[in-house]
């Protein structure tokens, strides 16, 4: 039997540790992030690195071949949503065997 989750931490556990912080399934919520430490309200939670964030804009610079596919939904009355870029933007990035 192949495991589905690795054994290995992911990176996004690897970058929410340091600040004492894990992935969390909250009952009403759902899937979210937790603190592991009491902290005052005002505190910064945790800092990510410009070049870590992905937005819709940022993902059709990244990715030409997108880009290409949103100018053409557009061109036909059928522009492409934020959440829709990113969703393809994320599969295409686990697609490319250039991906590290």
């Amino acid at each position: 039997i192949t495991p589905l989750i690795s054994a290995n931490p992911s990176y996004l556990t690897q970058r929410l540790e340091p600040f004492d912080l894990d992935m969390h399934d909250f009952p009403q919520t759902g899937r979210g992030v937790r603190t592991l430490i009491d902290r005052p309200p005002e505190s910064r939670v945790l800092d990510w690195y410009d070049h870590e964030v992905v937005f819709a804009e940022r993902a059709l610079e990244r990715r030409p071949d997108l880009a290409a596919a949103a100018e053409y939904a557009y061109s036909m009355r059928t522009p492409l949503t934020d959440e829709t870029i990113l969703a393809c933007y994320i599969v295409l990035e686990e697609l490319d065997p250039r991906n590290d």
